[in-house]
């Protein structure tokens, strides 16, 4: 599995319009992606949030965040910012259960 952790900063005043944007454009085709397995949008607080997000492979991964980078700025323009990426490769995995 390969993990991709975004962090960003926006207006506080835009949450719900950026809450929108992730649920309504965002999680519908990450779902349709190939390779996607999982995805969480993290409100951070402060005009902060994280999106983190996890695929098959290291290529499935790069594709689908391009496609969701331009959905995104299609949807909001320059109203995001991503402050950070972070990208690896799974080397340890537990949830409930496992």
């Amino acid at each position: 599995m390969f993990v991709v952790m975004r962090h960003y900063r926006f207006d506080p005043q835009l949450r719900d319009e950026l809450d929108g944007a992730v649920n309504e454009c965002l999680v519908p085709m990450l779902r349709q992606a190939p390779g996607f397995v999982e995805c969480y949008w993290l409100e951070l607080g402060a005009g902060r949030a994280a999106l983190l997000c996890v695929f098959d492979d290291q290529p499935s991964a790069k594709a689908a965040m391009v496609s969701g980078a331009r959905l995104l700025g299609e949807r909001l323009g320059a109203q995001i910012n991503e402050l950070e990426s972070i990208e690896g490769l799974v080397k340890a995995y537990a949830n409930y259960g496992l």
